[in-house]
């Protein structure tokens, strides 16, 4: 029975629990967020990679190596682990549900990066050229965002693109606020690659698109609205890396 304990514990003996910060031996920090005490996220605006149950709160940060942070409730020891950060749009203020508190990770991905299942995604705002873009990923051992999913693509509108026009106007994108992700027909007309030359499979087209205007339009751009367009690829847009959270 002591060595089964000792077991299930030793990974869980150096912590420390200074006011809201949660730091573990296998260098995992946590920092509690009261903004959201004593709600439960909406099921249709969250997904779990997994729920654990009769677990201490660092048992459960233990638990928590590729995943954007728990939610923890003290007295049903229970902790779904999350595949992404939460915002507002993921509770509903007017339902308490007394108990819960919601620990984010600070350090999966790294400073500036952002958790989504198991990729981290940074939005840069660089001004750069498509191929300057996809040689800024790789340098930074990422690579220019494959979007593969209407799920994903939409995580992206609400949780990486400027909400805000303002932000990124200039005369050439109006209040698209062009961002460069990583397809292009740049190998065949017609036919969109990501830079990893497999196809692409899912797509958000804006309405008329692509239409490979003046027949030079072979990199693709996301809208703030989440709507893909096909560009000029020597235009100079901001960009989103992506890289695999396990390395």
């Amino acid at each position: 029975m002591l060595g089964v304990f000792s077991k299930r514990f030793a990974v869980f003996m150096t912590f420390f629990f200074i006011r809201d910060i949660i730091s573990l031996n296998v260098n995992l920090h946590f920092k509690r967020n009261e903004t959201f005490k004593d709600l439960l996220p909406s099921t249709a605006y969250v997904s779990y990679i997994e729920t654990k149950n009769d677990l201490s709160v660092f048992e459960c940060a233990g638990s928590c190596v590729y995943c954007a942070g728990f939610l923890y409730h003290s007295e049903l020891r229970t902790c779904p682990l999350l595949e992404t950060l939460l915002n507002e749009t993921s509770f509903n203020s007017s339902h308490r549900d007394v108990g819960w508190e919601l620990y984010e990770s600070v350090n999966v991905c790294g400073l500036g990066w952002h958790l989504y299942k198991t990729h981290c995604y940074k939005y840069l705002d660089l001004k750069a050229t498509w191929a300057e873009a996809k040689e800024h990923c790789y340098k930074t051992e990422a690579y220019l965002v494959q979007i593969e999913s209407r799920e994903e693509n939409e995580w992206i509108k609400e949780n990486l693109l400027p909400a805000d026009p303002e932000l990124c106007y200039d005369s050439t994108t109006y209040s698209c606020c062009d961002t460069w992700i990583g397809a292009s027909d740049q190998v065949k007309e017609e036919v969109f690659q990501w830079t990893n030359k497999e196809n692409v499979v899912f797509t958000n087209w804006k309405p008329y698109e692509p239409n490979d205007a003046n027949g030079n339009e072979d990199c693709v751009s996301l809208c703030r609205d989440g709507q893909w367009n096909d560009n000029i690829c020597n235009k100079t847009f901001n960009i989103i890396c992506e890289r695999y959270v396990f390395g």
